[in-house]
């Protein structure tokens, strides 16, 4: 996953290694985190500054297709295909 700047059309960062393609994304922690779900079910949160990995876990269900988060980034929910709902606090 990569970030760029969209003034200068310029790369900012490139995060994390995702071992599954990714699905999903958004921000969390009032943009102090990048949220990406997968095909294979994981969710993952790095951090756009350095890019490191912050937190991963594995959600309910089959391929993660749809994710969410709170405004403050305390919740995130995932979607899967099979009809699964996950949220990690």
């Amino acid at each position: 996953m990569k970030i760029w700047d969209v003034k200068t059309r310029e790369m900012k960062t490139s995060i994390g290694d995702h071992p599954a393609a990714i699905t999903g994304v958004g921000w969390a922690r009032e943009g102090k985190g990048v949220i990406a779900v997968t095909e294979e079910g994981t969710v993952r949160i790095n951090t756009p500054d350095s890019a490191s990995l912050a937190v991963a876990f594995t959600a309910a269900g089959d391929v993660l297709y749809a994710m969410a988060a709170t405004p403050l980034g305390d919740n995130i929910f995932a979607g899967s295909t099979d009809g699964q709902f996950t949220c990690g606090t």
